[in-house]
């Protein structure tokens, strides 16, 4: 709080031509120009809720893994959620059917009232039992599970028998120290990790969001609704198209062999040019 008064001193005192700088930038976020505006950041904080520009419900979460979730859920997922809210909202609009579990009785009648036909919003206890335990209680496995509610680290136990072999796990906040065990419970599995970090809404501080994928299987690969990212060598961000994963290293080692065989056979300008002059010294030297 004390660096936002000392720099709002600092714009007082400033000259005017700095300042008409600046207010001219806060007027292009304010119209929607920049980036905070257009994903609907400040709209966020004038309302006091998880929105885009346009009003439509977002994950309280960075904007980065917003747009990496618009791009990957497609309308044949299944989905079970630890902590309801704006995201529940968001991820019914996307995915077939969405599980939510809320602990919290004013949040639950919130969300529960404005909860799509897909979307079961389920009141629990705030017990481990009851909130870790109610996934167990059925026998539906899910092809995503979201763990941003209570009790994380014992979640991310106990949620993976009902999750399917192409699963994924979605877990929010892991910039906190308190979710480690979770995280590292995961990663001894076999999960790998794929972590976005940013500025989300209504916060002015960053976070981090972690997908969770096993080693041998690229998540979400083969479906008909999804728009494939552009990567340099076409593959998936997690891993080779086999499902092995693949470092920058490999390819660029795989790019040097390329033009290694491209270029058998055949001489450089430079190297004809030195060739060249090495027989004419051998002509005058006899």
């Amino acid at each position: 709080m004390f660096d936002y008064a000392r720099d709002f001193l600092r714009f007082l005192v400033s000259p005017p031509k700095e300042q008409a700088k600046a207010l001219a930038v806060i007027k292009r976020m304010r119209l929607g120009r920049h980036y905070l505006g257009k994903c609907g950041y400040w709209r966020s904080l004038l309302t006091g809720r998880s929105i885009d520009q346009d009003g439509n419900p977002i994950p309280w979460m960075n904007y980065a893994m917003v747009g990496f979730l618009k791009e990957r859920l497609s309308s044949n997922m299944t989905m079970f959620e630890y902590g309801s809210g704006y995201s529940s909202l968001f991820f019914a609009s996307y995915c077939r059917s969405v599980l939510s579990l809320e602990h919290n009785r004013d949040f639950y009648e919130l969300f529960h009232g404005q909860a799509r036909a897909n979307n079961d919003i389920r009141l629990v206890g705030d017990s481990i039992e009851d909130y870790c335990g109610f996934i167990k209680e059925g026998d539906t496995l899910y092809d995503v599970i979201v763990i941003d509610g209570l009790h994380r680290n014992e979640c991310a136990k106990q949620c993976l028998d009902n999750l399917t072999p192409n699963g994924v796990i979605l877990f929010d906040d892991i910039n906190e120290y308190a979710w480690d065990e979770g995280i590292r419970h995961l990663k001894e599995i076999g999960f790998k990790q794929l972590t976005m970090g940013g500025l989300k809404p209504q916060s002015y501080a960053g976070a981090s969001t972690s997908v969770g994928t096993m080693e041998n299987f690229v998540p979400w690969r083969g479906n008909s609704n999804m728009r494939r990212p552009t990567y340099e060598h076409r593959q998936s961000p997690f891993g080779s198209s086999d499902g092995r994963p693949q470092s920058g290293r490999s390819v660029r080692r795989g790019r040097d062999s390329a033009r290694t065989d491209q270029g058998a056979g055949r001489t450089s300008p430079e190297r004809r040019t030195g060739r060249a002059s090495d027989r004419r010294t051998r002509r005058c030297a006899a």
